[in-house]
């Protein structure tokens, strides 16, 4: 901008020594003119840099906020309602004054031959000892197979029978846990199917055979 400012002002003075006016007093607008846009550059030039730097202060500012709010918003645990903690306290039914396996209409066996428990089949808690509880959230099976069983597969499992929670719901579908509680029980490859209001017993696998009480512990934990 300062070499056409110098040219335009060399030029004036030319046409100045050779008296011509006119051509004087135009390149005075345009020397006027010129600078205007040489002054308006400066200025939009100083505007735009300090745009640019306050854009950049707050992003900066954006960024640190919102890093600090991540650090301070803590995750919310997915914790379970009220109403799946009570269902899961219910008693199934106990029977604190028997020692032993014992019937319940909670208790369902597919008892039926080749396809579950046996013809005689039965499934029953069990109380390991006087005084035992019950509970949705922690009880005792027993399976007692009898008849012409088959054992089951990964690609063909046998259903062994389902249990109830009674009138009692969950909201969400619980997780259920078994654990085997003796050789016999160890030796099935035992898995549930729960839903909100029990859970299916299935064999995946292993032996399962005749005049044996396959016995597990279970647990349902609420989601």
């Amino acid at each position: 901008m300062d070499s056409i400012l110098q040219g335009l002002t060399a030029l004036y003075a030319e046409c100045q020594n050779r008296g011509a006016a006119t051509m004087g007093a135009l390149l005075t607008i345009m020397i006027e003119g010129a600078k205007y846009m040489d002054t308006l550059w400066t200025v939009e030039r100083r505007e735009y840099s300090s745009l640019r730097d306050r854009v950049k202060d707050l992003e900066a500012a954006t960024t640190a906020s919102a890093s600090a709010s991540a650090d301070a918003i803590a995750p919310i645990p997915n914790e379970p309602s009220d109403a799946d903690l009570t269902t899961a306290s219910a008693d199934l039914g106990s029977n604190g004054g028997l020692a032993g396996q014992f019937a319940s209409s909670l208790l369902v066996p597919n008892a039926a031959n080749s396809t579950g428990i046996g013809a005689a089949g039965t499934l029953t808690f069990l109380n390991q000892a006087t005084g035992d509880r019950q509970l949705v959230r922690s009880h005792t099976l027993s399976f007692n197979v009898s008849g012409t069983i088959t054992s089951g597969s990964a690609y063909a499992p046998v259903k062994m029978g389902s249990v109830s929670f009674g009138p009692r719901y969950f909201t969400r579908v619980p997780k259920v846990n078994l654990e085997s509680l003796n050789s016999d029980a160890s030796g099935a490859l035992i898995f549930v199917v729960p839903s909100t209001s029990g859970y299916d017993v299935w064999n995946g696998g292993g032996t399962i055979a005749t005049a044996k009480s396959y016995q597990y512990a279970v647990t349902v934990t609420p989601n």
